[in-house]
């Protein structure tokens, strides 16, 4: 028959004089009670390990929005003669996120386009939108062709070229 455990007795004292218990404090015997904190301890850093894996994929899926940084518009002839299409090039300076930028053109003839859009890829800096303005019969006039930038943000530019036709 065994007789009384000396080893606690032996734990409690030797708690005590390292002060992890009050003399009269029970001492929680080895391998019981620490251990659900221990497992705590050893899945904390797979966890957030994992946390930050699953944050970086989402961050890399959904990039940041297009920002237009800048406009300008150019058209790619001096003057326009007879019976003529003009080229009007307005492009866009972007931040290289990856949108949708929605823009309209204003001409000075009164014309106004409807609403368009222009999808900006992921890490394109530079985005160019057309505007074809055909002309026909005798006259002059000094042409002007308007990008109105509608969002992300609210910018415009324009070019004035010359239409000769005698």
């Amino acid at each position: 028959m065994p007789g009384p455990d000396a080893s606690a007795g032996t734990a409690h004292t030797a708690a005590v004089w390292h002060g992890t218990v009050r003399p009269g404090d029970p001492v929680v015997p080895p391998g019981r009670g620490g251990g659900r904190r221990r497992a705590l301890r050893g899945w904390l850093l797979p966890v957030v390990v994992l946390f930050a894996v699953v944050a970086y994929l989402v961050w890399r899926h959904f990039p940041a929005a297009v920002r237009v940084d800048a406009v300008s518009v150019r058209d790619a002839a001096a003057v326009q003669g007879c019976h003529s299409t003009a080229k009007v090039v307005g492009t866009l300076r972007t931040s290289g996120g990856a949108g949708t930028v929605r823009y309209r053109w204003k001409r000075s003839d009164g014309t106004v386009s409807d609403e368009l859009k222009q999808h900006v890829a992921k890490g394109r800096r530079t985005t160019d939108v057309v505007l074809l303005w055909t002309f026909d019969g005798p006259g002059a006039i000094s042409a002007t062709a308007t990008l109105e930038i509608l969002s992300p943000q609210h910018r415009s530019a324009s070019a004035t070229f010359p239409y000769r036709c005698a």
